[in-house]
């Protein structure tokens, strides 16, 4: 009878271990998955940011470049401009002298 209940209990004892096993490798299944997952999500979020800072950095040069060329081109037209009014008027005013 003694056996018999020792063996009883043994076996509760190795099903209780692998019980705590199998649990304690789902916990750990479960915190690799977890990492792994906000591992990605961080990545993500960061490569979303480099590419929102770089195409922010893009628009702003081309704006740039855009308003500096319509002010030397307005620039250049008014000195053309008025050297194509004033030289002719002064040269006329000139000659009247």
């Amino acid at each position: 009878m003694k056996i018999k209940s020792l063996m009883v209990v043994v076996v509760v004892v190795e099903v209780v271990v692998v019980v705590v096993v199998v649990v304690a490798v789902a916990v750990v299944v479960v915190v690799v998955v977890v990492v792994v997952v906000v591992s990605l999500v961080v990545v993500v979020v960061v490569v979303v940011v480099v590419v929102v800072v770089v195409v922010v950095v893009v628009v702003v040069v081309v704006v740039v470049v855009v308003v500096v060329g319509v002010v030397v081109v307005v620039i250049v037209l008014a000195s053309a401009l008025s050297t194509a009014v004033v030289v002719p008027v002064a040269a006329k005013e000139w000659q009247l002298w």
